[in-house]
């Protein structure tokens, strides 16, 4: 009996052997079978992925390439506008403006010019003056030596005189050259 229970054993011993076997081949068939899923799935989704980034670059490049025509065709405009308002003509009455502000600035220069050169002579006037006034020793004196030359100094319009006996600040005329009235229209104070 001992025999027959050993031989017993060894049979169940081997009939689980094989069983552990041929389940651990089902095993390794099942996870072969799983894993070339796994990767047909994932060649399957990569295919689909890349088909689909493929559509979408597709469209962005029909995207690009359509903005650059509307560019091109903006900028073409652009530029046929430009050289048109470049080419036209001016209009009568900007013509008639342009010539019109030439004219003021040019009476403005004239007049800055004629102001300039009246400062400077009066400037030149009370310098002179100062310095009679040194050599001779005051407004006295210096009126008594000039007396002789007060009538024969011509009265011009830069030399009149106000109420309290000094210059006036009157304004030369528009345009007048100082230069070639000449220093004889200049009268000093009373």
């Amino acid at each position: 009996r001992e025999e027959q229970a050993a031989l017993a054993l060894k049979e169940v011993e081997r009939e689980a052997a094989e069983l552990a076997k041929e389940v651990e081949e089902q095993h390794l068939r099942e996870l072969a079978e799983a894993r070339q899923a796994h990767a047909d799935r994932l060649e399957e989704y990569q295919v689909g992925a890349g088909t689909q980034q493929k559509r979408t670059s597709g469209a962005f490049l029909a995207a690009r390439s359509v903005l650059k025509m509307k560019l091109e065709v903006v900028n073409a405009n652009m530029a046929d506008l430009q050289r048109r308002f470049d080419a036209r003509e001016s209009r009568e009455d900007d013509l008639h403006q342009i010539s019109s502000l030439k004219k003021e600035v040019k009476e403005a220069q004239e007049n800055h010019r004629a102001q300039h050169q009246y400062a400077n002579q009066l400037k030149l006037q009370l310098n002179n003056r100062d310095e009679n006034d040194k050599v001779f020793g005051g407004k006295a004196k210096a009126a008594e030596g000039m007396g002789s030359l007060r009538g024969s100094v011509k009265k011009g319009p830069l030399s009149a005189r106000s109420p309290e006996g000094g210059l006036n600040p009157v304004r030369p005329p528009s345009g007048a050259n100082l230069a070639s009235m000449g220093a004889g229209l200049w009268s000093l104070p009373k």
